[in-house]
């Protein structure tokens, strides 16, 4: 690395950090059912990102794709999700991450019967270098 991008980085690295923690630190645990912002959100009716409640799972992945989300796959109830939603052990999820650049965080969706019971998400935006 060249010196300019050690000084940006030194002025940069705080600032993303700051950022990252802003947006974890304000992010409810778990997320009430019903809660649709921008960052998080907890929803069982309604639909978010292109996905619908109800929605078969085959269609809620094609259209999350469609929309700049990358397929992570199969996820059980875990740290992440149940600090998000409070999940239940026996409850199964897809999780997406989206490839926006300048984007970070997940979305999952809770499938039941093959269709889309929940969605859930915790999205967060980060400084980039160019810009």
């Amino acid at each position: 690395m060249d010196h300019t991008t050690i000084r940006v980085l030194r002025h940069v690295t705080p600032l993303v950090l700051s950022l990252v923690l802003v947006a974890c630190a304000t992010t409810p645990s778990p997320v009430a059912a019903g809660t649709d912002t921008a960052q998080y959100g907890n929803l069982t009716q309604g639909e978010k990102f292109g996905a619908k409640i109800g929605q078969s799972s085959t269609e809620a992945q094609h259209t999350l794709r469609a929309q700049g989300y990358g397929f992570e796959g199969m996820v059980a109830c875990g740290a992440s999700t149940q600090v998000l939603l409070g999940c239940q052990q026996s409850e199964q999820y897809l999780a997406f991450q989206p490839i926006q650049n300048g984007q970070k965080g997940h979305v999952y969706l809770r499938i039941e019967n093959d269709h889309v019971a929940q969605i859930g998400w915790q999205i967060h935006t980060v400084a980039t270098l160019d810009g």
